[in-house]
C-alpha cells in the first residue's frame, strides 16, 4: 500500500514537471556531448605535433660515459626505452675484439620511463672502456616511445665513437676510413649471451671508472644541467 501511494505521487510529479525533467535530460546529454567532441578536437589539435625527443652523450674526465635523452618537444611522450649496446673495435686487426648488450628493460644498463612530459629527461651512466689508441668505442643506442594522443610510435638508434682519447659524433666519424669496416663489424656481430659484461669485454674496462654498467638515477628535474651533444 505504501509503495503504491510512492508510485501514485511519481506519476502526479511527473505529469506536472515532464517538461522540465525533458529539458534538464536535454541539457545533461548536450553537456557530455560537447565535453566529447572539445576532447576529441584536442587530440586532433595535437596529432600534427611531432614529439622533439633529443640525445645528448658526454665523456666527463675521470668518470664514466653518460647518455641524456631528453623531451624538448611541447607534448609527453610515454612508454620511452633505449637500449645499449657497446662495441670494442680494435684497429689492428679491424675486428671488434669484445662487446657487451644493456638493453633489457628494467636491468641495469637500460633506460625505461613510462611518461616523460616536456623538459624532462632522463640519464644514464655507461661503461667506460680504458683509452688506447687502437681502440675504437662504439656506443650504441636503440631509441623508441610513443606519442601520447595517438600512440605512433618513434624510433630510431643512434651511434657515438670514441676513437682513441677522443669523443666523435657519428656525423663527422662517417670520414673515418674504420667506418664502414666497423659499422659491417656491427650488422654481423653475434652478441655474447652468457654475461652480461663477458670476460673479452671486462679486460678493456677502465678500472677508475666506477661501476661499470650500472645505471645512473634517472633524474627528471627540468632546470639541471645536461652534457653536451
Amino acid at each position: 500500500m505504501f509503495c503504491w501511494e510512492i508510485m501514485k505521487k511519481m506519476v502526479t510529479w511527473l505529469k506536472k514537471n515532464w517538461i522540465s525533467l525533458l529539458a534538464l535530460i536535454i541539457s545533461v546529454v548536450a553537456l557530455f556531448y560537447t565535453h566529447k567532441q572539445s576532447s576529441l578536437a584536442s587530440k586532433q589539435a595535437y596529432l600534427h605535433i611531432e614529439p622533439v625527443m633529443k640525445t645528448y652523450f658526454d665523456l666527463p674526465k675521470e668518470k664514466n660515459p653518460v647518455f641524456v635523452i631528453a623531451n624538448e618537444g611541447d607534448i609527453p611522450v610515454v612508454s620511452v626505452s633505449v637500449g645499449n649496446r657497446v662495441f670494442v673495435f680494435n684497429k689492428n686487426i679491424s675486428k671488434i675484439a669484445a662487446a657487451a648488450e644493456f638493453g633489457r628493460i628494467f636491468s641495469p644498463g637500460a633506460i625505461f620511463c613510462e611518461y616523460l612530459k616536456p623538459s624532462e629527461y632522463r640519464d644514464l651512466e655507461l661503461i667506460k672502456v680504458k683509452p688506447q689508441e687502437h681502440l675504437i668505442v662504439a656506443y650504441e643506442f636503440h631509441i623508441k616511445y610513443f606519442r601520447e594522443t595517438d600512440m605512433r610510435e618513434f624510433d630510431r638508434t643512434e651511434y657515438h665513437f670514441i676513437d682513441g682519447h677522443n669523443l666523435v659524433k657519428h656525423a663527422d666519424f662517417l670520414q673515418n676510413k674504420f667506418y664502414r669496416i666497423l659499422m659491417s663489424e656491427i650488422t654481423n656481430f653475434r652478441m655474447p649471451e652468457q654475461e652480461r659484461i663477458p670476460g673479452t669485454l671486462r679486460q678493456y674496462l677502465d678500472a677508475t671508472s666506477g661501476k661499470n654498467g650500472k645505471s645512473g638515477q634517472p633524474n627528471a628535474s627540468a632546470d639541471a644541467n645536461k652534457p653536451h651533444r
